[in-house]
């Protein structure tokens, strides 16, 4: 991490802004808002079963959103799609903690309502981000942005869950509410979407849109590889199919069965992400003959 850290002043702006954006937003969203929105739903009363259709709704939509998010950075620049993206996500964000402030007969759509914004909004960002890292690194340089990103992502999230695991007991204290009931966990959530808002300001700075070089770039690469496609897309479906079960259920279990404090779930949580993101970062700084970027996370 610290030999590409060393090599981030030479990259160009448009792709030290990528990276910042990307790092500052995994703060927000894979820190405090995947620490924090299921704990919220279960503090609102809900139990496995809800939540089970809350995470496989993002889960769809981030699968529906994906040709679709390529597309549209395609026709109107990745830059444009991703500030979009992060105003979308932000919104959805922001959208979940006023559950309780909606009509009563609303107050059990409210949460899916959120999760579809935020994941929209997601898939644009993430999926614009690699043709938009292409374009704005060099052929000698682009391995060693796509390591520095993974490994900002992984510092971003690790603190973010940190910082999330915190932020309820703060807000507890200073309310005087015990840690049982939503409100807490609404103002952190609030708290982690105020975050995400700090990383639409490095995308707003950049000057250029990539769209035709990447498009250009793909061309010259010739047929689709399908026979070494296949065995990528079975890889992904299994990791994440038992990621997502993961993300749906584990946090909830040491919050309801083992009854461990908001601050301890942070801290393990943030300790296993950390690990497996330096990792990801660590393999991608020495595969420098790969021609393919990492495969964005999901929802």
């Amino acid at each position: 991490m610290f030999s590409n850290l060393r090599t981030f002043r030479e990259f160009s702006r448009d792709a030290r802004l990528l990276i910042a954006a990307s790092g500052i937003i995994s703060v927000s969203f894979f820190g405090v808002q995947m620490l924090l929105k299921l704990l919220y739903v279960i503090r609102l009363g809900y139990g496995p079963e809800y939540v089970g259709w809350y995470n496989a709704t993002g889960a769809l939509v981030f699968m529906a959103m994906g040709l679709p998010s390529g597309a549209l950075g395609a026709r109107f620049g990745t830059r444009r799609v991703m500030i979009a993206g992060g105003i979308g996500a932000v919104l959805g964000m922001a959208l979940l903690p006023t559950t309780e402030f909606v009509p009563f007969w609303a107050q059990s759509v409210w949460p899916f309502v959120s999760q579809v914004f935020l994941t929209c909004g997601w898939s644009l960002f993430t999926v614009n981000m690699v043709p938009a890292l292409t374009a704005a690194t060099t052929d000698s340089g682009r391995q060693h942005a796509y390591a520095l990103n993974n490994a900002l992502v992984g510092l971003g999230t690790f603190c973010g869950t940190v910082i999330g695991g915190l932020l309820p007991g703060m807000f507890g204290s200073l309310l005087r509410i015990d840690l049982d009931q939503a409100a807490p966990y609404r103002w952190a959530l609030l708290v982690g979407a105020s975050l995400g808002i700090a990383a639409l300001l490095p995308l707003t700075l950049i000057r250029s849109s990539s769209s035709g070089s990447t498009r250009a770039q793909v061309q010259r690469r010739g047929r689709f590889p399908v026979l070494a496609v296949v065995p990528v897309l079975l890889y992904i479906y299994l990791r994440h199919a038992g990621w997502a079960t993961c993300q749906a259920f584990c946090n909830a279990y040491m919050d309801t069965e083992l009854r461990l404090p908001t601050a301890s779930i942070g801290l393990l949580t943030g300790i296993g992400q950390a690990i497996a993101f330096s990792t990801v970062a660590s393999r991608s700084g020495k595969s420098q003959k790969s021609q393919y970027p990492p495969v964005p996370c999901s929802i």
